[in-house]
């Protein structure tokens, strides 16, 4: 086996009489490294705009949300009812669409009462409202103004308005809380009742977790309490389904095309061990003649092929992560330089280009880009098959 790789490395280092030999194999393995490096690059940026997106939705949204529409007080679940050691947060409240009104100006809006257990419904009275801070903005009024709000009713096809209270705004929310609606109005359980005549609402209960992934085991404990109220379980997976399948869809689009990069690079193995046995058909003559068999003879241009590709792949794998760790003075240069910016200010929610390694991706494509390099070898290291030494010999003389 040692002469094997001795003389496989001969071909491919040095080649006396067919200087341009060498040059495809070095090239061959540039190519190798330079699509490989491609793939991993774009996977790992593409697995961070991933965890991104993800970051920002469980930071904006519940992982959990139980939700009905109930006729009585009695039937509408609360957190006390809820409560497990993987549980992080929890908030239940009714809701019911309306109309408020400042002055001069008009917005749709949801009128939502929290649970008891919520501190920020405990300091409002009867017709007192808080807002956030957008919506009094939308609606132009500040602290101690008042809102006209207004109960949207259909009645024989027909829209009305009805119940028109005036509340008085005694606080903003000063920060976004967890699943906050930028336009809700607060008010307490017996104004949110005089409000809601017909006891028609949508009753809510939305919870966080401390593993947002660990949907399915906390579904299987809350789906025996919530049996007998009849809500419905959505999680915030299912809720963004289509973008996460949108996300998929693209990756691997984008991956399959990258590959492809990969295999022509691995196709010129192909024609180099080609040029190889064309240019060496006396040396395949003098092997056979010395008592190398078919066999050894085709593992020689075999161990060739993988040399070629185990270079690429190494290469591939240094280029990548060099360009990885550092993308924030690619970026820093893009702009300096060439005046190019990946994230331009105030017009996208990201400032730098994300990337996330993740072991196991690296794994399967080398494995791949191996498996395919040594299919890619093989095939042309059989040419040698269809000659004998007496052939051989006479092809070289001639």
């Amino acid at each position: 086996m040692r002469g094997k790789l001795f003389i496989a490395l001969r071909l491919f280092s040095k080649q006396l009489d067919k200087r341009y030999i060498p040059i495809v194999n070095w090239v061959s393995s540039f190519a190798i490294a330079i699509g490989l490096a491609s793939v991993l690059i774009v996977l790992s940026v593409m697995n961070g705009f991933q965890e991104e997106i993800y970051n920002k939705i469980l930071k904006s949204e519940p992982h959990l949300m139980l939700q009905n529409q109930s006729d009585s007080d009695s039937m509408i679940i609360s957190c006390s009812d809820l409560e497990f050691s993987d549980l992080l947060k929890c908030k239940s409240y009714s809701k019911i669409s309306a109309i408020a009104e400042s002055d001069f100006l008009i917005q749709a809006v949801e009128i939502r009462s929290y649970s008891h257990s919520e501190t920020s419904t405990l300091i409002l009275g009867n017709n007192e409202a808080m807002i956030d801070e957008s919506l009094a903005g939308v609606l132009d009024i500040e602290y101690g103004s008042y809102l006209t709000i207004s109960i949207p009713r259909v009645m024989n096809n027909r829209l009305t308005l009805g119940n028109a209270p005036s509340f008085r705004v005694i606080g903003f929310h000063t920060e976004k809380e967890m699943g906050a609606n930028p336009l809700e109005i607060v008010v307490n359980s017996e104004t949110f009742k005089n409000l809601d005549s017909e006891n028609k609402k949508e009753n809510h209960t939305i919870l966080w977790l401390k593993d947002p992934f660990d949907i399915e085991s906390m579904t299987t404990k809350i789906e025996p309490i919530i049996g007998s109220y009849q809500y419905e379980i959505t999680d915030w997976i299912e809720k963004n389904e289509n973008l996460f399948r949108a996300i998929l869809i693209e990756k691997a689009v984008m991956i399959g095309l990258l590959f492809l990069v990969v295999l022509i690079a691995i196709f010129n193995v192909m024609v180099m061990i080609s040029m190889t046995i064309e240019s060496k058909k006396g040396d395949i003559a003098i092997l056979k003649s010395l008592g190398y068999n078919q066999r050894d003879v085709t593992q020689i241009f075999l161990i060739q092929g993988c040399i070629a590709n185990f270079i690429g792949i190494l290469l591939g794998l240094m280029l990548s992560l060099a360009v990885l760790f550092n993308l924030n003075h690619i970026e820093e240069i893009s702009r300096n330089i060439f005046n190019f910016d990946f994230f331009p200010p105030g017009l996208y929610i990201l400032d730098t280009m994300p990337y996330v390694i993740k072991l196991h991706e690296f794994i399967w494509i080398c494995t791949a880009t191996v498996f395919i390099g040594l299919l890619a070898s093989y095939l042309p290291s059989r040419i040698t098959s269809r000659y004998s030494v007496p052939d051989l010999m006479r092809l070289y003389r001639s």
